[in-house]
Parts: structure tokens; C-alpha cells; sequence
């Protein structure tokens, strides 16, 4: 009687530990497959404005999970450098040559400026040769926990 009690606590224990890991994996599927980020494409851009509260005092790699366009061109200017409270980095989602056409033509590509809270140095001497104005992986790791304090967007496609 005790073994056909301890066979059905057995299978029991096993059932629920099927239940629950079936039930975490559906939750992490669902979430995965519903959740997109946030801006999908360049004229996308204008809803960080909409939202700048979600990334207000939050590292910068975290408003840039929300990007999937691929930054094309990017500058940093330290307050060091300005007459600015905070310096900031701006990304743009063309290159270099496309953003001095699209100049030419009376028109303003689409750009994110980040303020953020820290001090940083961005100093163009010493960036890669040939790659000075390219957001690279060494820059995410250097400048990704920066503490955003101010969004804005603005340029041609930029508004919704």
C-alpha cells in the first residue's frame, strides 16, 4: 500500500514538473514571437519620441535594442566640447555620402540624438582610420551604459 502511494506521489511530482516546464516554455515562445522592437524601420523613428519615457535614466544599449534599422553614421560630442550641460551621440541611418546628398538636396535624413548623463570622450583622432563616423561592437561595449537623459528625432521622415 505504501509503494503504490509513494508511485502515485512519483508520478504526480513528475506530471507537475512537465506542467511547469511546458507552461514556461509557451510563455517564453509567446513573448518571443509577439514582441518586435520598437522601430522597424527608419520612419519608425519618430515613435522613440512618443516613448522617450521608457528609455529616460536607462543605459543607452537598451533604447538601442529597440532600433533594427542598421546605424549607418554616428558622431559623439562631449560636453567637454560644447556649450551643452550634457553631451550627446547622434545616429544616422545613412552613410556618409548618402547624408551629404540628401544635404545637397534640401533635405535632413532621419536622426536620433541621445544626450546622455556621463562625461565621455569622442575624439575622431583616435578612431579607426577610414571608420570614424561607423557605430562599431567596441562602441557599444564603450559608450552602452551611458545614461540616457533626453531623446530627440528629427529630419525628413522622421514624424508620423
Amino acid at each position: 500500500m505504501l509503494v503504490i502511494h509513494l508511485i502515485i506521489a512519483i508520478k504526480k511530482y513528475f506530471m507537475l514538473r512537465y506542467i511547469i516546464l511546458t507552461a514556461t516554455f509557451l510563455i517564453v515562445f509567446v513573448n518571443c514571437l509577439f514582441s518586435q522592437q520598437l522601430v522597424n524601420t527608419v520612419n519608425d523613428l519618430y515613435k522613440l519620441n512618443e516613448n522617450k519615457q521608457n528609455f529616460m535614466n536607462k543605459p543607452l544599449n537598451e533604447l538601442l535594442k529597440e532600433i533594427k534599422p542598421a546605424i549607418k553614421m554616428v558622431y559623439g560630442q562631449s560636453e567637454e566640447n560644447t556649450n551643452l550641460k550634457h553631451g550627446y551621440i547622434r545616429f544616422k541611418f545613412v552613410t556618409r555620402n548618402e547624408d551629404q546628398s540628401l544635404k545637397r538636396e534640401g533635405k535632413m535624413p532621419p536622426t536620433l540624438l541621445v544626450y546622455v548623463k556621463e562625461r565621455f570622450t569622442w575624439d575622431l583622432q583616435t578612431r579607426q582610420n577610414g571608420k570614424e563616423f561607423l557605430w562599431t561592437n567596441e562602441d557599444l561595449v564603450k559608450y552602452g551604459n551611458l545614461t540616457v537623459i533626453d531623446i530627440r528625432v528629427y529630419g525628413d521622415g522622421s514624424k508620423k
